[in-house]
């Protein structure tokens, strides 16, 4: 009897899930719902025909291939296993012991999986993880040759597949950004209202970064990033107060956030989050009607507490998220009420404050850019239709000002409503404690804020003017062009837009970029954006393929810019600020 069969009966949910993830699994499982399949057992191998494409079953089964497009474990070779464990040969006898022993031992060895330490990565998985990023970075120059106007309609699937293959190699963070600018490719092709060549060329540089890292440098597990987040135990009690929730879709995923406030005033990270998101990619529409998360033995969903202050006992956090481990259970529950002592000290007034923060911040989540912000006035809400955002500019008590922005998707139609309904009422009712849960940002110039939730009725526990540390007052004593050095940098910017929108096929004009950095004194922007420029120019006279030496140009191009625009962005916004008082 050929030896496959024997692993395949070993092979319980848990195994065949680890060989590529949840989706594929379950994936096929749907798929081969009525199939039956045509089996050639080979001295080595199970040949196993579904539909127009053979699957073939080596071992280990990790080795198995299918005759499709995919080079990793794709749902035909798991939908081939699933339908040889069903009908197995008798007298099959498992060649795996693990999943045959007892429940308790088992869930003792996955207790000890947690406690391992990540292993050292062999040579020959460094050489195949290497392998795996110089196909991705092949396709990223694809795309950069194309550019997004003549992008291939088959593009996005190519990157799911390389995600695909990142997973298998572990590598996690490769994973999440080729899955992400898969998605993103799916919005451009189809013209969805929702996609920003800004944000997508922002997001492929960092992309090219981290595969072109993994191409050179000494690859270690921590380099590879994590699948799961790590979750240490919060020391005792934690008393959690519901502030908002947020329906979430992106690339491959969807579902809830719900943020809570940690009440206690001296804790590092005020913010918290519980995230209740499901990967899609690979489901049907029906498959996504998940029942909500019931974490910490609530008994009912997550979204039934949101009215409710809960503490916890034996919580676990990471980076202020907070883990739905069955040890983590609720032993108190009170009614929720918002305008709270603790609300209200958290509450800012001043939006200077919230530029500096950002400034001096190691931004390393979402939860890192979140404030509580009090609007003294509703300036305008509008929506303009050109860019297809629509904004809202307030006031603080002081005068300074801030732009909330939201870009319209037909996903957020409804939430745009909300805040067309939000901006009329703050303009006809000024006399209102008007406050805003956000997510802020530094943005040409302007301090950015994309609202999670309103508030009418939390009264400011303060009304006093931030005062600016001396070095930002003499920043700002010096900033007469200013906005002329940002203004520049959008400019420089742009061309790296305009290369991933237009491609190298159309080539890229100077446009007086290069002598305008020369007149700022900036000789070394203008040596380094002269030489990107140039070589995209000369892209389609040469011969020879030389889009990666251009991809690296401008990833060089891009970092410099990144430290820049960080340097400028904060006293731009605050000059802005100030002149508007």
């Amino acid at each position: 009897m050929n030896k496959i069969y024997g692993l395949i009966a070993a092979s319980d949910e848990e195994t065949l899930i680890s060989l590529a993830n949840k989706g594929i699994y379950k994936r096929a499982c749907k798929d081969i719902e009525g199939i039956t399949p045509e089996i050639c057992e080979k001295e080595n191998s199970i040949e196993v025909k579904i539909g127009d494409e053979v699957c073939t079953i080596n071992s280990p089964l990790s080795e198995s291939r299918c005759s499709c497009v995919s080079r990793g474990i794709c749902r035909h070779i798991m939908g081939a296993i699933l339908l040889l464990k069903k009908d197995l040969p008798e007298g099959t006898v498992a060649e795996a012991p693990v999943s045959a022993l007892p429940t308790a031992e088992k869930k003792a060895i996955k207790k000890d999986k947690k406690k391992e330490v990540k292993k050292d990565i062999t040579e020959t998985e460094a050489d195949r993880i290497r392998d795996c990023a110089k196909m991705c970075l092949k396709l990223l120059c694809d795309v950069l040759k194309y550019g997004l106007v003549r992008v291939p309609d088959n593009v996005p699937e190519d990157f799911e597949l390389a995600a695909v293959r990142c997973h298998k190699y572990k590598m996690a963070d490769g994973e999440r950004i080729m899955r992400d600018l898969g998605g993103r490719l799916d919005d451009c092709i189809k013209r969805r209202a929702s996609f920003s060549v800004d944000d997508f060329a922002k997001r492929f540089c960092d992309c090219a970064m981290l595969m072109k890292k993994l191409t050179e440098a000494n690859i270690t597990a921590e380099s590879l990033g994590n699948f799961k987040d790590k979750y240490t135990d919060h020391n005792g009690e934690l008393e959690i107060l519901p502030i908002s929730r947020r329906t979430v879709k992106w690339s491959g995923y969807e579902g809830e956030i719900y943020y809570f406030l940690n009440t206690d005033e001296k804790a590092e990270k005020r913010f918290l989050s519980f995230s209740d998101i499901r990967p899609t990619f690979y489901e049907s529409t029906a498959q996504r009607r998940m029942p909500q998360a019931s974490p910490w033995g609530l008994g009912v969903p997550i979204g039934m507490m949101i009215k409710t202050r809960m503490t916890l006992a034996n919580a676990k956090i990471s980076g202020g998220k907070l883990s739905s481990s069955g040890e983590t259970e609720v032993i108190k529950q009170v009614k929720a009420v918002i305008n709270c002592p603790e609300m209200q000290n958290l509450t800012i007034t001043d939006f200077r404050q919230a530029v500096i923060e950002l400034a001096e911040k190691n931004i390393e989540s979402e939860l890192d850019r979140l404030y509580l912000l009090h609007i003294e006035r509703c300036v305008s809400s509008e929506f303009d239709k050109y860019s297809q955002m629509y904004i809202i500019v307030v006031e603080d008590s002081f005068g300074n000002r801030a732009e909330i922005n939201a870009k319209y998707s037909s996903e957020k139609r409804d939430f745009i409503r909300m805040l067309e309904r939000i901006g009329k009422k703050m303009m006809t009712e000024p006399k209102n404690n008007y406050a805003m849960l956000v997510a802020a940002s530094i943005e040409n110039g302007k301090l950015t804020l994309f609202p999670y939730d309103f508030y009418d009725n939390i009264e400011p526990a303060a009304n006093e003017e931030y005062t600016l540390q001396n070095k930002y007052k003499d920043m700002l004593g010096g900033a007469a062009y200013i906005n002329t050095l940002t203004e520049f940098l959008e400019n420089v910017r742009d061309k790296i837009c305009t290369l991933v929108q237009c491609g190298l096929c159309s080539g890229l004009k100077d446009g007086g970029i290069v002598k305008q950095a020369e007149r700022l004194g900036m000789s070394g922007l203008a040596e380094m954006t002269d030489d990107f420029i140039k070589s995209a120019e000369l892209y389609r006279h040469r011969r020879d393929e030389n889009s990666l030496e251009i991809l690296e140009k401008m990833l060089k191009l891009n970092t410099y810019l990144k430290t820049a625009e960080r340097k400028t962005g904060v006293i731009s916004a605050l000059k802005n600020m100030t002149e508007k008082k």
